[in-house]
């Protein structure tokens, strides 16, 4: 593996560019479960590939990359930054954000090139890759792109939707845990457990470590789509988890008495809270 390529995985997916990001390599490209579903994603601004400032990979799944125009010249400091934060998780995610740092607004052309072979892992290997006919179907915010051989098909879907910033598009596990308790409070119990039942299937997807932040994007497979350099886990969104039990299960004291008065979640089935602490004494509640 070359020391010039940037590497992310997750399980049988991974994703291998240059450290700009771009497909460049021969055996450079999206993998899944052993078939190449990407063999070209190339980033230009206006018809130029960027130039490079770092590139790091925070965690093993996840990147960030920095660049500048390609027109940059040494000695002076580059007025516009193009950043790439990729995150590979049942697919990949990848967010590009221009910053203009100048006071002169500026009009710039981004292309993203892509495109699939479909080709097996040992065919990329050898450098033997077969011709494929591959399909194309646009629409207003996707790419879709297939190859079908009798029965056997494979389709890779490239959606492109509006930027998740920190504060626009995301999910912050204790900020949500205090809507769906005050969702409760006010008698909205169904909207309360459709919160606190999705953020537990939240954490569970994380590893019951839950991060800072997460993006707000609808599900890829069965996980939510990560939010790129969040801190995890984090003593917030640990403490989220807490709250959300008491939501679920209705818990509230009062004159010294606990009450539960929580309601059955179909989702999650039966669940009961144990050595529940009151005044001295330990309760169990169940729902």
């Amino acid at each position: 593996m070359s020391q010039e390529q940037l590497v992310l995985l997750d399980g049988s997916t991974f994703f291998t560019t240059d450290r700009r990001g771009d497909t460049d390599g021969a055996d450079d490209g999206l993998y899944f479960a052993d078939t190449r579903h990407l063999s070209t994603w190339r980033l230009s601004v206006d018809g130029a590939k960027v130039h490079l400032l770092s590139a790091d990979t925070p965690q093993y799944y996840s990147a960030r990359i920095h660049a500048t125009l390609a027109s940059v010249r040494v000695g002076f400091n580059p007025t516009l930054s193009v950043r790439r934060d990729r995150i590979v998780a049942a697919g990949i995610h990848e967010d590009l954000v221009v910053d203009n740092f100048s006071d002169d607004e500026q009009e710039l052309i981004l292309d993203l090139a892509l495109g699939a072979d479909f080709a097996d892992v040992f065919e990329v290997k050898d450098q033997q890759i077969a011709p494929r006919q591959v399909s194309t179907a646009i629409d207003e915010n996707s790419i879709t792109l297939r190859y079908t051989n009798g029965a056997f098909t494979r389709a890779t879907t490239v959606r492109f939707t509006q930027p998740g910033t920190l504060h626009n598009g995301t999910v912050w596990p204790h900020d949500t845990a205090i809507i769906a308790e005050g969702l409760r409070r006010y008698g909205h119990h169904d909207q309360a457990a459709t919160l606190a039942v999705n953020l537990i299937e939240a954490a569970a997807a994380f590893g019951y470590r839950l991060p800072e932040v997460f993006a707000g994007f609808v599900r890829e497979g069965d996980r939510p789509v990560e939010y790129p350099t969040p801190s995890r886990p984090q003593a917030w969104s640990a403490g989220s988890t807490l709250l959300v039990l008491r939501t679920l299960f209705g818990l509230d004291v009062d004159g010294g008495t606990l009450r539960a008065t929580g309601h059955r979640v179909a989702a999650i089935g039966p669940i009961r809270l144990d050595n529940i602490a009151v005044r001295g004494q330990r309760h169990t509640a169940q729902v």
